[in-house]
């Protein structure tokens, strides 16, 4: 692979973040950091070992993998050119890592950049206590060309120096999500994403890909009975993930109707509110907080209802963790499940 082929294609890729980035049940997913301007593998910086570790574990277990998929960002500081081309390099030589120590063929890895990732500056503020937060979102969901400069206003500089000691560095990353074979796909079945908080189907490339199979096997002659079942994040009230559970269910079936000409009553929905098994999943693949081995007690632990495990996980360093876990392993929750029967 040359690293310049390469490249150019991710320049026609820059700043689509696939929603495959956050790591779900099955496969692996690890993150991998890097210093201010370096963009090579460093398995000594902060957790790369540990997450390289994880990834070996599948990539060396015989185990049978349909994809890779890449997505490398860099942190809004610097000059815009700079960050695109740190984020291209990033994805280059992850992909150059995995497949000099594994020999994997260029056509597995689906590599996407975020050149700027702004949606990780408004992640951590979100979860700040900072005087300037409101203020701060405000400029970033404005999309403005010139936010950098008016954070780096904002409270004299205080804002911006405060990002850059303590939310740059998590964004400057490339996710590594190994996809195994049939995953999402067992007995037909297949899983749509949402964003937070929303309940319409967003058709984004992982979404159209997983019903554009559903439309083949539907062209095929498939009629049996469809089934979708509804999912949400802990962060909610009962009341509001039951009803926005559902209510994810609802679009998907609404989708498989208009647009794939699917018979109503061949289609079931329900709400299953909150996955406490994928979320455990998910934080043993990529959460590497002090307290992980605690918030997988938590998690696992079946005697616990919904209610304990949320408030177990609410007052966990005073409430850092719960944080830290709203953004970022709870969002692949957001989902709705997709099973065609017999």
């Amino acid at each position: 692979m040359k690293i310049k082929g390469l490249i150019s294609v991710l320049a026609l890729l820059g700043g689509c973040f696939g929603a495959f980035a956050a790591p779900v049940e099955h496969g692996v997913s690890a993150r991998i950091g890097y210093q201010v301007g370096k963009t090579e593998v460093n398995q000594e910086f902060r957790h790369n070992g540990k997450a390289l570790s994880t990834l070996d574990n599948i990539l060396s277990s015989g185990a049978s993998f349909a994809r890779i998929e890449i997505v490398s960002s860099s942190s809004p500081d610097g000059p815009y050119s700079v960050n695109k081309r740190l984020a291209g390099e990033r994805a280059f030589y992850s992909v150059h890592y995995l497949q000099e120590r594994y020999s994997l063929p260029d056509s597995i890895f689906v590599v996407k950049t975020v050149d700027e990732d702004w949606e990780g500056v408004a992640n951590y503020l979100r979860r700040s206590d900072k005087p300037w937060k409101d203020e701060a979102l405000k400029i970033i969901g404005a999309a403005g060309k010139n936010r950098k400069a008016q954070l780096q206003d904002l409270w004299v500089g205080e804002a911006w120096e405060d990002l850059m000691k303590n939310a740059f560095p998590a964004l400057r990353k490339t996710e590594i999500r190994v996809v195994l074979a049939g995953e999402g796909q067992e007995q037909g079945d297949g899983e749509i994403l949402f964003r937070r908080g929303h309940r319409q189907l967003d058709l984004n490339e992982g979404n159209s890909s997983t019903l554009g199979k559903i439309k083949k096997k539907i062209e095929e002659g498939y009629s049996g009975v469809i089934s979708i079942a509804g999912y949400a994040s802990p962060d909610g009230s009962p009341s509001a993930n039951e009803k926005l559970s559902l209510a994810r269910a609802q679009s998907v079936k609404d989708y498989l109707v208009k647009n794939l000409g699917y018979a109503s009553d061949r289609i079931t929905v329900s709400s299953c509110e909150v996955d406490w098994e994928k979320l455990a999943a998910t934080v043993e693949n990529s959460y590497y907080g002090e307290d992980k081995a605690r918030v997988l007690e938590i998690l696992r632990d079946q005697n616990l209802s919904s209610a304990q495990k949320k408030h177990s996980l609410i007052v966990l360093d005073g409430g850092s963790t719960w944080q830290s876990l709203k953004y970022d392993q709870m969002l692949p929750l957001c989902s709705a499940k997709i099973t065609l029967g017999d």
